[in-house]
């Protein structure tokens, strides 16, 4: 949903049947869809929005081009502007905005405050399930949660220098993470852990 226009939205649209899925971005407002929406095929399989209501990211999980892309949106709709490769590479990987950088679950930490976006980091992830993956942003602190089967663990590490400095460990947590839903004052690190079979609600 764009920030300041609640009816809105920015959607990754795909195809039911083959593959590759993606079948572009687009904008709708009050269900009405803009003209311009970007390329199909390859392109921005997730997306995320930045503090500038016009400004998006996408990113291409789905085939090896593994992109990283630049999206404005105006009032004809959606363009892609930049496609930047070999910052992040991997399938099915998602990305989270935050203080002008981009999270994304392989660990790859982006700065994309200046001209050409920039690898500043690489978090050293503890777990390598791979099944189930998404991470929250706090003030200070990266919230990674991983699962598979009946095993959840959620590893916090510092914003600073991408250091680990926790884990929690949840046995018996049927189901595989969807993903982790920031609520309520992100300085006390409140969120929801949603899995194919539950939500948890973290509130310390």
């Amino acid at each position: 949903v764009m920030e300041g226009r609640i009816n809105t939205t920015i959607i990754s649209t795909k195809n039911g049947c083959c593959s590759p899925r993606h079948e572009g971005v687009a904008v709708y407002d009050n269900g009405v869809k803009r003209g311009n929406v970007t390329s199909p095929h390859t392109g921005s399989n997730v997306i995320v929005a930045t503090k500038d209501s016009n400004l998006y990211w996408g990113y291409n999980n789905e085939t090896t081009e593994f992109g990283l892309r630049k999206l404005v949106i105006n009032s004809s709709g959606i363009r892609e502007i930049d496609n930047y490769q070999g910052l992040i590479d991997g399938f099915g990987i998602k990305i989270k905005f935050f203080h002008n950088k981009i999270y994304s679950t392989n660990g790859a930490v982006i700065d994309v405050s200046n001209t050409v976006p920039q690898k500043v980091g690489q978090i050293n992830l503890t777990e390598t399930f791979g099944i189930g993956k998404d991470l929250v942003l706090g003030d200070s602190l990266i919230y990674f949660g991983e699962s598979l089967n009946d095993f959840t663990s959620i590893t916090t590490y510092s914003q600073k220098d991408f250091v680990q400095l926790d884990k929690l460990l949840i046995p018996n947590s049927k189901g595989i993470i969807k993903t982790m839903i920031p609520w309520g004052n992100l300085l006390k690190s409140h969120f929801a852990l949603v899995t194919s079979e539950y939500i948890m609600i973290l509130r310390d």
